[in-house]
């Protein structure tokens, strides 16, 4: 626990360049080194890049997404990759099949077992939730 504080007495850094396991691992110390009066250096993340080879390569152009996709948040990577790959949206009236289907299987299950209610409700809303995306 005092390697840091030692390494940074005997030979102090002005910033210390980590990866974000190695940057998480100092901010725990900031503490320490606050009680021990000894300076925190500023903690800077390390650059990242990405090699792809040829194999995937061709896999990622098969999505029809831009590699500048890959950065966004999930929620619009996946509108993004819909849009591409299916070219008429999901309609409402497939919807109202969808959930009389749930409707249905609800049905048999809660004759089946009164337990498996709540998953399947629970499933119809995950479902119905998917196609709104």
């Amino acid at each position: 626990m005092l390697r840091p504080v030692y390494q940074e007495m005997i030979l102090p850094n002005l910033a210390y360049i980590g990866g974000p396991a190695e940057v998480s691992y100092w901010l725990q110390l900031k503490g320490l080194f606050d009680r021990l009066q000894v300076p925190f250096s500023a903690l800077m993340p390390r650059n990242f890049g990405l090699v792809i080879n040829k194999t995937v390569a061709r896999k990622l152009n098969k999505l029809c997404l831009p590699v500048g996709d890959y950065f966004l948040d999930e929620v619009q990577l996946k509108r993004n990759y819909i849009a591409c790959a299916v070219p008429e949206p999901v309609q409402v009236d497939e919807k109202e099949l969808i959930d009389q289907a749930f409707e249905r299987l609800l049905t048999k299950a809660v004759r089946l077992d009164k337990t498996l209610e709540g998953f399947v409700g629970a499933e119809r809303q995950r479902t119905l939730n998917i196609l709104e995306m």
